[in-house]
């Protein structure tokens, strides 16, 4: 009878060990994640030891190869797959990285979201809104606006033909970016490469300082200036070149020469080189001059020239206002329709045309904000006293009657 008992302990002992271990080990099911460790890879497949239980197997199109631990796994490696049958026709645990890669895409790029980084991406596709970026293994979209200064469409007009033409050179291209919203739900990604940029070009910007010269390429020509490609400084009165971390530069129209400048493709064009100051440097904007490197001919020009001296002038533009005359390689001046004829001309072209030379009388200099006042007529210096006479005279008698109000004002 004793050893009944002991027979009986036993079992309820074993029992409640093999309970033990059921609550302890967790029966795997379709859909569930599991790790095991790579046994071999191929081309075609990679086969994972199921935690000595099973061989799981994951075939060609369930291979993921756009994280990095799938796409350089090798035997030994752990790795995570996601259950797609328990046993399939050879008796082995058919698997996935495809599913299991994704979930770790999406948890990957909400991390970045959470600590700020930037990532990379390939551009896939582009359209008039933007361009399709693909990262790790899912589509983001980045709009034209969230473009850096490097890839916008800079395009004269704003012509929305060509605007797509440039974003379709961009399609292969890696580019880096931040991610701006996600949502996993949606499957939708908006991504920024402008701030990425940003953040990337407070290192670059560091190299700079106002006041120094710089060299590079025009990349692109807008209405308001010129954008440059900066890859150079140079040091020093030798003019030793240095070579510097690509910066984007950009030159305003107002900066590319002294005189004014109508259509900035006449002056410049993409491709070619040149050389700049800094004249600011405002967060990761650099702005440059051309015409800074040059001496202010508006300085030389008040002892060049005078009120009331002639001047010879090339007509280089024809206005519906007036005409403007060039009167040496940096300096123009106005002749105002009113100084052009002692008629009205119902055509200015009936008095001059582009390119004509004809002596001028200079009637006003305002070297501060570079102007020239040029005239015609052979009267127009007594007729330009005259009206500042009557200006002056009009100027006294309201400043006679200011004083008598308040002489007035003090008898009351």
């Amino acid at each position: 009878m004793p050893e009944e008992k002991n027979t009986t302990k036993t079992k309820d002992e074993l029992g409640k060990l093999l309970s033990k271990d059921e609550q302890l080990v967790k029966i795997p099911s379709v859909g569930d994640l599991i790790t095991g460790r790579v046994l071999s890879v191929s081309k075609n497949e990679v086969r994972l030891d199921i935690e000595g239980m099973t061989t799981g197997i994951v075939r060609s199109a369930e291979l993921f190869n756009d994280l990095e631990e799938y796409k350089n796994m090798k035997e030994g490696d752990e790795a995570e797959a996601t259950i797609l049958e328990l046993d399939n026709e050879n008796g082995e645990m058919e698997l996935s990285f495809r599913a299991a890669g994704e979930i770790k895409t999406w948890e990957t790029l909400q991390k970045a979201v959470k600590e700020k980084k930037i990532v990379k991406g390939v551009v896939k596709e582009a359209n008039k809104g933007g361009l399709v970026v693909k990262i790790l293994s899912v589509d983001a979209f980045l709009p034209v606006s969230q473009l850096s200064g490097e890839h916008y469409p800079k395009v004269h007009g704003g012509d929305r033909g060509k605007i797509l033409e440039k974003l379709k050179r961009l399609i292969n291209q890696e580019i880096s970016v931040k991610i701006m919203s996600i949502s996993k739900q949606d499957e939708n990604i908006i991504v920024s490469e402008k701030e990425a940029a940003y953040e990337m070009q407070n290192e670059v910007i560091a190299q700079f300082k106002l006041g120094e010269v710089v060299e590079g390429i025009i990349t692109a020509i807008t209405d308001f200036g010129a954008f440059v490609k900066i890859d150079k400084k140079i040091i020093g009165d030798e003019k030793k070149e240095e070579a510097v971390n690509p910066a984007e530069g950009l030159i305003h129209i107002s900066e590319i020469a002294w005189q004014k400048i109508e259509n900035l493709k006449h002056h410049l064009k993409e491709g070619q080189r040149i050389k700049a100051k800094i004249i600011n440097v405002d967060g990761v904007k650099i702005f440059l001059s051309i015409k800074q490197l040059s001496i202010n001919p508006w300085v030389e020009a008040k002892d060049k020239y005078s009120i009331g001296q002639t001047a010879i002038g090339e007509i280089v533009k024809v206005n519906p206002y007036g005409l403007i005359i060039k009167l040496d390689e940096d300096l123009q001046g106005l002749a105002h329709i009113s100084q052009l004829s002692e008629k009205n001309a119902a055509n200015l072209r009936e008095i001059a045309k582009v390119g004509d030379k004809k002596e001028f009388i200079i009637l006003s200099m305002d070297i501060e904000n570079h102007r020239i006042g040029l005239s015609l007529k052979e009267d127009a210096l007594a007729e330009a006293k005259q009206k500042e006479e009557e200006k002056e005279t009009k100027k006294g008698k309201k400043k006679e009657a200011e004083k008598e109000a308040k002489e007035d004002e003090k008898k009351e």
